[in-house]
């Protein structure tokens, strides 16, 4: 069984990772699109996995039926979003 050497890595290739460059935003975030119909923008202000069974964090804005939105704004469980 032979080896085939032009298959290992030379160093300072192009595979490399580079640096972000200065001056573009690299992580901003997507802003929210228009209000969506049947649906409340909320921001989750406590642990909702055990309680909703939904898959989201605590400090996350998220669309959410209004009917368990109002459900969950009322346990204290997350605010309303404008």
């Amino acid at each position: 069984m032979a080896t085939n050497k032009n298959n290992s890595r030379k160093k300072g290739s192009a595979e490399q990772a580079t640096a972000p460059q200065q001056g573009k935003e690299t992580a901003e975030k997507a802003p929210f699109k228009e209000e969506r119909k049947g649906m409340k923008r909320i921001t989750i202000t406590a642990p909702v996995a055990g309680k909703y069974l939904l898959p989201w964090n605590v400090g996350q804005t998220v669309f959410i039926e209004i009917k368990q939105a109002n459900e969950m704004i009322a346990n204290g469980d997350a605010k309303e979003v404008k």
